[in-house]
């Protein structure tokens, strides 16, 4: 366990790196000629590459073991990857559409439940169906699509989906437990860390130092956290 999770996270953290070069090299690439045109399209499908060759990395590993196999076999992610991204990028897309049509109608809204339930203030129920549809958007449709690749990196094509698929990707206690690392490992560091500064922090080497230091634990933990995701989203 302790071994899976070591080379896991460390397979998640290379693949981050890779990913963040990428991102950076098209983020500064000008798209003023054809050729640098092309030049981003080929970044684009490096991004890609990298994050199939990561997260389908991450499964294998923990579902037989590391080695020299389960690099190899992670190439098959590279297009047993595509169905899944599409698929959750889609839903992702109309969960935030219906978000944002509830926000738009939110005073017509709290008006039908005055007049048809006299209820005065529903700003509570507004309020929940929002973090839910956020907690849809950010975890439940990623887990789901792991869940996916997962079964189409170790059954391939056929079937395509089941209902052991779909039970595995909408387990309660998966889900829960995601939800858990999740907000312990990447969005607690992100919403309370990336701004703290300890006060008397003097401004020179020391600050830069004190940065790099708090942004590596902070994608450690991250790492660490993806990895138990991934360990969640393979088939027991």
């Amino acid at each position: 366990m302790i071994a899976r999770l070591a080379f896991s996270t460390a397979w998640i953290l290379a693949g981050a790196a890779a990913f963040a070069a990428a991102l950076w090299a098209f983020l500064n690439t000008p798209e003023s000629t054809v050729f640098t045109l092309a030049l981003s399209l080929v970044l684009v499908l490096v991004m890609y590459a990298v994050t199939a060759l990561t997260w389908s990395g991450a499964l294998l590993g923990w579902a037989h073991g590391w080695s020299g196999a389960t690099a190899r076999r992670s190439l098959a992610g590279l297009s047993r990857f595509l169905l899944p991204l599409l698929v959750a990028s889609l839903a992702w897309w109309l969960v935030g559409r219906g978000l944002e049509w509830i926000t738009a109608h939110a005073g017509e809204i709290s008006a039908w439940f005055i007049a048809t339930l006299d209820w005065a203030d529903v700003r509570w129920l507004l309020s929940g169906v929002s973090y839910a549809g956020e907690w849809v958007r950010w975890l439940a449709i990623p887990f789901a699509a792991l869940v996916w690749l997962g079964h189409l990196l170790s059954r391939g094509w056929q079937p395509l989906f089941d209902r052991a698929c779909l039970t595995h990707a909408f387990s309660p206690l998966r889900l829960v437990l995601a939800t858990l690392v999740a907000g312990a490992t990447i969005d607690a560091p992100l919403r309370y860390g990336v701004y703290w500064v300890p006060q008397g922090l003097p401004a020179t080497w020391v600050e830069p130092a004190f940065a790099a230091a708090k942004f590596g634990v902070m994608a450690l933990l991250g790492a660490i956290g993806a990895s138990l995701i991934a360990k969640l989203a393979v088939r027991a």
